[in-house]
């Protein structure tokens, strides 16, 4: 999952270098584009990714690695992880991060 996420990240990135190389010289052009203008569309736009970002996306402070397994993972690694974490804190009283990975 992680693979793919990188791979949509990149893809989105490498988009908006395209972008920012060559569509914004001619937005900002002010014989054929709209020329200042052009900044406050993508003032905007900047605005809206920033409320979106705020809105949707889940907040991962503070919790744990077992925690955000569950919030990204499928159910089976979901399930996994559950049991790694649990049969350590029965076995060794507390469960460390090294010792989960190992089970999972």
């Amino acid at each position: 999952m992680r693979a793919r996420g990188i791979t949509v990240f990149q893809f989105f990135g490498k988009a908006a270098q395209f972008f920012g190389t060559n569509v914004n010289p001619v937005g900002l052009d002010p014989i054929n584009g709209i020329g200042w203008k052009f900044l406050i569309v993508y003032s905007v736009w900047i605005l809206i990714e920033g409320i979106l970002i705020y809105f949707l996306w889940p907040e991962t402070s503070g919790r744990t690695l077992e925690e955000l397994a569950f919030l990204f993972e499928d159910d089976e690694r979901v399930r996994k992880t559950a049991e790694a974490v649990k049969h350590e804190i029965q076995h060794n009283g507390s469960a460390s991060e090294d010792t989960v990975r190992d089970k999972v």
